[in-house]
């Protein structure tokens, strides 16, 4: 299976390399680019990509990301009580 994961912290790369050594074509992607993911890349196999190129060329997306990680995943106000 194609399978993305964006976001590349703990829970993302435990998933990368699990679902890798299953025999998935795993992509992986994070906000910060695809030249920061040298090591997964060497671990897993799995390709870098933009965030972008691995939702759009994969069966299947997993998004990883804590809030406030990019500009577009912003952390939610919190009401004061």
């Amino acid at each position: 299976m194609k399978i993305g994961i964006v976001g590349t912290g703990n829970v993302g790369a435990t998933l990368a390399r699990q679902l890798a050594s299953l025999g998935n074509d795993i992509g992986v992607a994070n906000f910060r680019g695809p030249e920061t993911l040298t090591k997964l890349v060497e671990q897993t196999g799995a390709t870098p990509a933009a965030t972008t190129d691995t939702a759009n060329q994969k069966q299947v997306v997993i998004l990883r990301s804590r809030e406030g990680s990019s500009p577009s995943h912003p952390k939610p106000s919190r009401a004061r009580r």
